[in-house]
């Protein structure tokens, strides 16, 4: 998840990292993303406990406006503002991995 957030960092304020590639590398960039936004939210959604129910909330509201955009609109404003969300929210994946309490399940009554 750091992972992504450097690349999506380098692909939004460089150009001459990926150069011809750009383009390629932003397919990449939102493809995984989306998919990550699903899978972290129905993992998050499963644990049972408030915080990682608004995470997983926020990253299928995320998912969904990257999937818009990438797909039907891609209006360039609405990439400036998704850009700096996706990566936040990356990095909230990764310490929501690391949380001992967040990821686990809670035990049923």
């Amino acid at each position: 998840m750091v992972l992504l957030t450097f690349v999506t960092f380098l692909n939004t304020y460089t150009e001459e990292i990926f150069g011809d590639h750009l383009g390629t590398v932003w397919e990449v960039i939102d493809s995984l993303f989306i998919t990550l936004a699903i899978v972290v939210a129905l993992s998050l959604w499963r644990c049972g406990c408030a915080s990682g129910r608004v995470v997983a909330v926020i990253s299928v509201v995320a998912g969904g406006l990257v999937f818009a955009n990438y797909l039907f609109v891609n209006n360039q404003t609405l990439w400036s503002a998704l850009d700096p969300v996706m990566m936040l929210l990356a990095l909230v994946w990764a310490a929501a991995a690391l949380s001992p309490t967040l990821g686990a399940p809670t035990k049923a009554d």
